[in-house]
Protein backbone atom coordinates (compact mmCIF):
# COMPACT_ATOMS: atom_id res chain seq x y z
CA UNK A 1 0.00 0.00 0.00
CA UNK A 2 1.38 3.56 -0.74
CA UNK A 3 1.20 4.88 2.56
CA UNK A 4 3.06 7.52 2.05
CA UNK A 5 0.40 9.22 -0.81
CA UNK A 6 -1.87 8.60 1.47
CA UNK A 7 -0.78 9.99 4.18
CA UNK A 8 -0.09 12.98 2.42
CA UNK A 9 -4.12 12.96 0.99
CA UNK A 10 -5.75 12.09 4.16
CA UNK A 11 -7.86 14.91 5.69
CA UNK A 12 -9.94 15.56 8.91
CA UNK A 13 -13.12 14.92 7.01
CA UNK A 14 -11.55 11.53 5.42
CA UNK A 15 -10.55 10.27 9.12
CA UNK A 16 -14.38 11.14 10.17
CA UNK A 17 -15.62 9.10 6.95
CA UNK A 18 -13.42 6.39 7.79
CA UNK A 19 -14.52 6.23 11.53
CA UNK A 20 -18.26 6.52 10.63
CA UNK A 21 -17.28 3.73 8.40
CA UNK A 22 -16.09 1.59 11.16
CA UNK A 23 -19.33 2.18 13.70
CA UNK A 24 -21.35 1.71 10.94
CA UNK A 25 -20.14 -1.52 9.31
CA UNK A 26 -18.56 -3.30 12.82
CA UNK A 27 -20.67 -1.50 15.53
CA UNK A 28 -23.93 -0.90 14.21
CA UNK A 29 -26.09 -4.11 14.47
CA UNK A 30 -24.43 -5.19 18.17
CA UNK A 31 -25.32 -1.27 19.00
CA UNK A 32 -29.23 -1.94 17.36
CA UNK A 33 -29.67 -5.24 19.20
CA UNK A 34 -28.31 -4.81 22.78
CA UNK A 35 -29.05 -0.67 22.93
CA UNK A 36 -32.81 -0.89 20.79
CA UNK A 37 -33.12 -4.18 22.03
CA UNK A 38 -34.25 -5.09 18.02
CA UNK A 39 -33.67 -8.91 17.38
CA UNK A 40 -31.11 -9.33 15.03
CA UNK A 41 -30.91 -12.71 13.34
CA UNK A 42 -27.55 -14.45 13.21
CA UNK A 43 -28.68 -15.26 9.31
CA UNK A 44 -28.48 -10.93 9.55
CA UNK A 45 -25.34 -10.76 11.45
CA UNK A 46 -23.47 -13.27 8.92
CA UNK A 47 -24.73 -11.51 5.74
CA UNK A 48 -23.72 -7.50 7.13
CA UNK A 49 -20.30 -8.73 8.21
CA UNK A 50 -19.61 -10.80 4.91
CA UNK A 51 -20.58 -7.81 3.37
CA UNK A 52 -18.76 -5.51 5.56
CA UNK A 53 -15.05 -7.44 5.36
CA UNK A 54 -15.79 -7.62 1.74
CA UNK A 55 -16.29 -4.04 1.23
CA UNK A 56 -13.42 -3.45 3.58
CA UNK A 57 -11.26 -5.58 0.88
CA UNK A 58 -12.45 -3.73 -1.76
CA UNK A 59 -11.56 -0.01 -0.65
CA UNK A 60 -7.73 -1.04 0.93
CA UNK A 61 -7.58 -2.66 -2.74
CA UNK A 62 -8.42 0.86 -4.37
CA UNK A 63 -6.44 2.79 -1.16
CA UNK A 64 -3.79 0.44 -3.00
CA UNK A 65 -4.42 0.90 -6.50
CA UNK A 66 -2.62 3.74 -8.81
CA UNK A 67 -4.79 6.87 -9.37
CA UNK A 68 -4.30 6.84 -13.20
CA UNK A 69 -5.63 3.19 -13.00
CA UNK A 70 -8.89 4.10 -10.85
CA UNK A 71 -12.49 4.52 -12.60
CA UNK A 72 -14.80 6.55 -11.25
CA UNK A 73 -16.71 4.56 -9.05
CA UNK A 74 -13.03 3.39 -7.46
CA UNK A 75 -11.97 7.86 -7.29
CA UNK A 76 -15.46 8.39 -5.38
CA UNK A 77 -14.67 5.62 -2.94
CA UNK A 78 -11.06 6.76 -2.45
CA UNK A 79 -12.17 10.50 -1.97
CA UNK A 80 -15.08 9.92 0.45
CA UNK A 81 -11.99 7.92 2.46
CA UNK A 82 -8.94 9.76 2.23
CA UNK A 83 -10.61 13.35 1.25
CA UNK A 84 -14.21 13.32 3.00
CA UNK A 85 -16.19 16.52 3.30
CA UNK A 86 -19.77 17.28 1.59
CA UNK A 87 -17.76 17.24 -2.25
CA UNK A 88 -17.16 13.24 -1.37
CA UNK A 89 -20.90 12.89 -0.28
CA UNK A 90 -21.75 14.63 -3.18
CA UNK A 91 -19.93 12.24 -5.43
CA UNK A 92 -21.25 9.21 -3.93
CA UNK A 93 -24.84 10.01 -4.37
CA UNK A 94 -23.84 11.56 -8.29
CA UNK A 95 -22.43 8.16 -9.07
CA UNK A 96 -25.44 6.23 -7.77
CA UNK A 97 -27.52 8.32 -9.85
CA UNK A 98 -25.71 7.39 -12.89
CA UNK A 99 -24.56 3.59 -12.13
CA UNK A 100 -27.39 1.48 -10.99
CA UNK A 101 -25.14 -1.53 -9.59
CA UNK A 102 -23.64 1.21 -7.20
CA UNK A 103 -26.95 2.40 -5.68
CA UNK A 104 -28.28 -1.16 -5.70
CA UNK A 105 -25.24 -2.08 -3.55
CA UNK A 106 -26.00 1.62 -1.33
CA UNK A 107 -29.57 0.62 -1.21
CA UNK A 108 -29.17 -3.02 -0.30
CA UNK A 109 -26.57 -1.96 2.61
CA UNK A 110 -29.81 0.49 3.42
CA UNK A 111 -32.26 -2.38 3.29
CA UNK A 112 -29.99 -4.79 5.60
CA UNK A 113 -30.30 -2.60 8.83
CA UNK A 114 -33.16 -4.25 10.47
CA UNK A 115 -35.40 -1.38 12.15
CA UNK A 116 -37.71 -2.97 14.84
CA UNK A 117 -38.50 -6.36 16.29
CA UNK A 118 -42.23 -8.57 15.26
CA UNK A 119 -43.16 -6.38 11.95
CA UNK A 120 -45.57 -7.54 9.41
CA UNK A 121 -44.29 -8.39 6.25
CA UNK A 122 -46.70 -4.94 5.09
CA UNK A 123 -44.69 -2.91 7.29
CA UNK A 124 -41.86 -4.36 6.17
CA UNK A 125 -41.78 -3.42 3.00
CA UNK A 126 -43.38 0.13 3.83
CA UNK A 127 -39.80 0.42 5.56
CA UNK A 128 -37.75 -0.48 2.92
CA UNK A 129 -39.82 1.88 0.32
CA UNK A 130 -39.00 3.94 3.15
CA UNK A 131 -35.73 3.65 3.45
CA UNK A 132 -35.50 4.10 -0.64
CA UNK A 133 -37.33 7.10 -0.55
CA UNK A 134 -34.99 9.00 2.18
CA UNK A 135 -32.05 7.94 0.00
CA UNK A 136 -33.51 9.45 -3.37
CA UNK A 137 -34.58 12.46 -1.08
CA UNK A 138 -31.02 12.76 0.21
CA UNK A 139 -29.58 12.53 -2.98
CA UNK A 140 -31.43 15.46 -4.65
CA UNK A 141 -30.99 17.64 -1.40
CA UNK A 142 -27.14 17.22 -1.59
CA UNK A 143 -27.15 17.46 -5.47
CA UNK A 144 -29.36 20.82 -5.81
CA UNK A 145 -28.04 23.48 -7.56
CA UNK A 146 -29.94 25.79 -4.78
CA UNK A 147 -29.46 29.03 -6.70
CA UNK A 148 -31.11 27.88 -9.63
CA UNK A 149 -33.40 25.00 -6.96
CA UNK A 150 -32.77 22.42 -10.49
CA UNK A 151 -31.24 18.77 -9.23
CA UNK A 152 -27.90 18.70 -11.47
CA UNK A 153 -27.74 15.04 -12.46
CA UNK A 154 -25.37 15.84 -14.88
CA UNK A 155 -21.93 13.62 -14.67
CA UNK A 156 -18.89 15.14 -13.91
CA UNK A 157 -15.75 13.30 -14.15
CA UNK A 158 -14.38 12.24 -10.76
CA UNK A 159 -10.89 12.27 -10.66
CA UNK A 160 -9.06 11.44 -7.23
CA UNK A 161 -8.12 14.68 -5.11
CA UNK A 162 -4.33 14.50 -4.63
CA UNK A 163 -2.42 17.08 -3.80
CA UNK A 164 0.47 18.29 -5.78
Amino acid sequence: MNLTVIKQDLTFYGIINIILYMLGSFILLPLLHYYFKINISLLNYIIWYIWSIGYTFYVLYILNKQPDKRNNIENVTYNWFIKGGLSSYQDVFLISEKEPFYEYAILGVLILIPVANKMTIRRKVEVILLKVALFHITASLLLMDWTNLVVNYEFREVESKVDK
